[in-house]
């Protein structure tokens, strides 16, 4: 998914103005992680020193490079920490992350701080995109619908997939999510049938949603007199949107009215 990003880098391999250099951000490591999961992005820090002939040779061949500023920038929170034992600096980040050489690029997972990807030495702009692309693929695979989740965590990660409008995982995460809990015993079902038609709506194809269109009189009264389901709420009355693959009947088995049909 982010290969694409080594090749953004090549286009911009112009030395840039000083302005194009890193924003680092102002903070220290946690606030950089909590900046970081409320967007969806990494935290990269740059260990440097003042007497590490590299730290200042990647100040001016690489973190000044307008390729590099717009692909680090766009997908971590990045954050510049000293890491000198002899004043005493950085020596938490040092004894957390074995940081023993310099300069060192980490790349942290901001869900739970560990560490995705460990640049030491000098990284060229290539190295250092190669590093935050693989970053991200070992993110993803902690994540993979392989591993075990509860229907609650998938359903979580549904919703802040569609936070970040990334649609494709939000509606893969929900499903997920209602697969997990197909008797709605965990609450859950419900909840993520309602939220992948706002997923939807938001994708603006109202075709997925499915809609009672002339309903029986049956399947009319039916949806003014239904109980509220395992997941502890009814279903709104027949001129609401009822989302597809979703719903629980006091049961709680599944349960679709014949009048609903697809639009």
């Amino acid at each position: 998914m982010k290969r694409l990003l080594v090749a953004l880098l090549l286009a911009a391999a112009t030395p840039a103005p000083a302005s194009a250099a890193v924003a680092w951000f102002e903070g220290d490591l946690q606030q950089a992680m909590e900046k970081a999961r409320a967007e969806g992005r990494l935290v990269l820090v740059d260990c440097w020193a003042t007497w590490c002939k590299y730290c200042r040779v990647m100040d001016q061949d690489v973190w000044s490079q307008e390729g590099v500023t717009r692909v680090v920038e766009r997908n971590t929170v990045p954050l510049r920490r000293e890491v000198d034992a002899r004043r005493g600096l950085g020596l938490d980040l040092s004894e957390r992350y074995g940081v023993r050489e310099l300069p060192a690029v980490l790349i942290i997972d901001p869900k739970d701080g560990s560490l995705l990807v460990d640049l030491v030495g000098y990284s060229s702009p290539e190295r250092l995109i190669e590093g935050i692309d693989q970053a991200y693929e070992k993110s993803a695979e902690r994540r993979s619908p392989q591993q075990p989740s509860g229907a609650a965590d998938l359903l979580r990660e549904g919703r802040e997939a569609l936070r970040v409008r990334e649609f494709r995982r939000a509606l893969e995460r929900t499903r997920q999510a209602a697969a997990a809990d197909p008797d709605c015993r965990a609450g859950v079902a419900l909840d993520a049938g309602l939220l992948e038609a706002e997923i939807h709506r938001r994708m603006d194809r109202p075709g997925h949603a499915l809609r009672l269109s002339n309903p029986s009189p049956t399947a009319a009264r039916e949806s003014s007199t239904r109980r509220p389901g395992a997941c502890g709420r009814s279903w709104p009355r027949a001129s609401m949107a009822r989302p597809a693959g979703a719903g629980c009947s006091s049961a709680g088995r599944r349960r679709t009215p014949p009048a609903w049909r697809r639009r």
